[in-house]
């Protein structure tokens, strides 16, 4: 399961920073792991200027029905 968190209300997510700071963000945490960083652990997510936005924790799932974990969609 992986799961990532960012707070995207501080200044390096201002107009059009939202969109290129995410996709900067996802490239760094895709990167991270494919170098085999170990995130089974909550590791920081920083932005463009240092500053903790968030968390990745990447780990197997060991359940009988991975589903469980995901929030449910209504209709």
């Amino acid at each position: 399961m992986l799961t990532i968190s960012c707070d995207t209300t501080n200044a390096a997510f201002e107009g059009e920073g939202l969109r290129a700071e995410s996709a900067r963000i996802l490239r760094a945490l895709a990167d991270r792991i494919e170098a085999g960083e170990d995130f089974h652990t909550h590791r920081n997510v920083r932005d463009l200027n240092g500053n903790v936005v968030g968390t990745c924790r990447l780990k197997p799932c060991n359940c009988a029905n991975p589903c469980e974990h995901l929030p449910t969609r209504s209709a």
